[in-house]
Formats: C-alpha cells, sequence, structure tokens
C-alpha cells in the first residue's frame, strides 16, 4: 500500500506543479516548503470488505498560503485552494481517461507518470484500485482500461521542443518566478531555467524581447509553458511572433483510432484503406473510413 501512496503523491505533485508553476516537472532543484507541506499526506484506513483505499490530503488553503497563487484558474482562485494536491491528481487523471474533456492542465511528463499505475496489475487486463477519501463522496478507479486511454493520450502529445519567439516579457502578478510573453498571438506562460537567473533577466521586464527557450505542450498541441534559456532584445523578423508550434511525430493511426473509438484497426486493413480512400486534409474522413 505504501508504494500506491508514492505513486499518488508522484501524480498530485505533477498536478500541482501544472497549476502553480505551468509544468508538472521540477525545474529549479530543491522543492519549495509549500509543495512538501501539500504532499505530506498519507493511507488512513482500507475500508472492511472493500478494497477502497482512503487517504487523508491537507487542503491547499492550510499549505499555499496567500503568497501562492494558481497559474491556471480553471477551478477559480477561490475554489482551487479548497481542493488538495491529491483531489487535482484525481481532477488529471479524470481528465485524461476523457479525451473530449479541457487538457489544459495536463502536459507529457504528468501523463508519464501515471502511467507507472501499470506496475501494479498483471498482464491479463483485470483488477482496479479505488481511491476514496479525496473529497465528499468522490471516489476514483485506476485500471488497466483507463491506463490504455492514457497511454494513446500520452503519445499523442507533442514533446519538449526547443523555440525561439518574440514578444513583450512581464511578471505575473502574485508570482515571484513566473513570467508572461505577450505577443500579437496571446499571452504565454513562461520560467527562467537554472541558469538564468532574475537579476540577469529583469532589464527585460516591459520590455520587447526575443527569446530561446524549451516549450512543453497539452495533449491538444498547445504551448503550457516555456523554460527561458536565453534573452535578448526583440529581433525584427516577424516568424518568432507566431505560436511555436509542436513537431508532429509519425502519425500512429491505429493508436489515434482506437483513442477516438474507431474500430476496424488492423494494420492490413488500415494499409487497404490508405490506398483507396481520397483523404486531403482531414483525420475524420481517414477516421470515418476505418469505422466503416
Amino acid at each position: 500500500m505504501y508504494k500506491i501512496t508514492e505513486q499518488l503523491r508522484k501524480i498530485s505533485e505533477g498536478a500541482l506543479r501544472l497549476y502553480i508553476e505551468g509544468h508538472s516537472t521540477n525545474k529549479r532543484g530543491r522543492d519549495p516548503e509549500w509543495l512538501e507541506k501539500s504532499l505530506d499526506f498519507s493511507l488512513t484506513a482500507i475500508k472492511k470488505g472493500s478494497t477502497v483505499l482512503e487517504i487523508k490530503a491537507p487542503l491547499l488553503t492550510e499549505t499555499l498560503g496567500n503568497h501562492q497563487q494558481p497559474l491556471y484558474d480553471e477551478l477559480g482562485i477561490k475554489s482551487i485552494k479548497k481542493q488538495s494536491a491529491l483531489s487535482l491528481a484525481v481532477r488529471a487523471y479524470d481528465k485524461a481517461t476523457h479525451p473530449k474533456a479541457e487538457e489544459e492542465t495536463l502536459d507529457k511528463n504528468l501523463l508519464k507518470v501515471m502511467l507507472g499505475f501499470n506496475k501494479f496489475f498483471d498482464n491479463n487486463g483485470k483488477g482496479h484500485i479505488n481511491i476514496g477519501g479525496i473529497s465528499k463522496g468522490k471516489r476514483i478507479t485506476i485500471g488497466p482500461k483507463s491506463l490504455q486511454k492514457i497511454k494513446l493520450l500520452e503519445e499523442s502529445t507533442p514533446k519538449d521542443q526547443k523555440i525561439k519567439i518574440s514578444g513583450k516579457l512581464e511578471m505575473m502578478r502574485h508570482s515571484s518566478n513566473l513570467l508572461e510573453l505577450i505577443n500579437a498571438n496571446g499571452k504565454f506562460k513562461a520560467h527562467l531555467n537554472k541558469e538564468l537567473t532574475f537579476e540577469k533577466a529583469k532589464k527585460f521586464f516591459g520590455e520587447e524581447i526575443t527569446c530561446i527557450g524549451i516549450a512543453s505542450f497539452n495533449p491538444k498541441g498547445k504551448v503550457v509553458s516555456i523554460e527561458i534559456s536565453d534573452i535578448h532584445p526583440a529581433e525584427p523578423a516577424s516568424f518568432f511572433r507566431n505560436n511555436p508550434t509542436a513537431i508532429q511525430e509519425k502519425l500512429n493511426l491505429p493508436g489515434l483510432a482506437i483513442k477516438q473509438g474507431y474500430k476496424g484497426t488492423s494494420s492490413a486493413k488500415l494499409n487497404k484503406i490508405i490506398t483507396e480512400v481520397d483523404i486531403e486534409d482531414d483525420l475524420d474522413d481517414l477516421l470515418q473510413a476505418v469505422n466503416s
């Protein structure tokens, strides 16, 4: 049971970091105190005659303090502090298993961490883990079927990519270490890497700049955050004011068809369809053919 709790703690850390910092991985070294406090939860009980694990987790209102405001406000600033890191992890898991759900607070690393639950199941595709104590009357079931959905989503999520982008650099409100890069295409959440200090970067605040960094994406290919490694005065080329675009890897058609609920995904049938169907730019045409 300890290993299950530790796996939940890893997902909770990634989910909370995404809300607060804009990325699910540790980019700055030592964990902050608010994170350690938020992850201080433990298994409290196993209900008699049941496989439901009851877990007690501190509310974020007790651990974040007034100085830490969420980067994402899809729950609302007041509402999110009534959550725990564990309940954010549950929300993320639920989103990852429902492809049509909003995927703003998911990234490739967090999805990979969720797949760590695979080690608790054998190869026969049976069994599940029920988690309770998250919020009033709320439970989550983790099993091979839901993990397969997450695997497909993770595979379709772009990897982190090196980018070059221009815009106006601003400090984010209510934050001591987060930035926004603003241009005609929108606002991009950003942070400095370990080598680039605020002391070096502050002269560029409020200025038009061009930066080099690493972009992280959500499953829909939208930039979640940018880790800035270099800043200099804005370059005139308008190309660098475009939205960072994920470079897609080779398309996994069988996986995409399964993810979207289409049938008939054998390689032989797909190859036959690809040679016969006239498809221009719309993948739905191909998937409809797969389903027919």
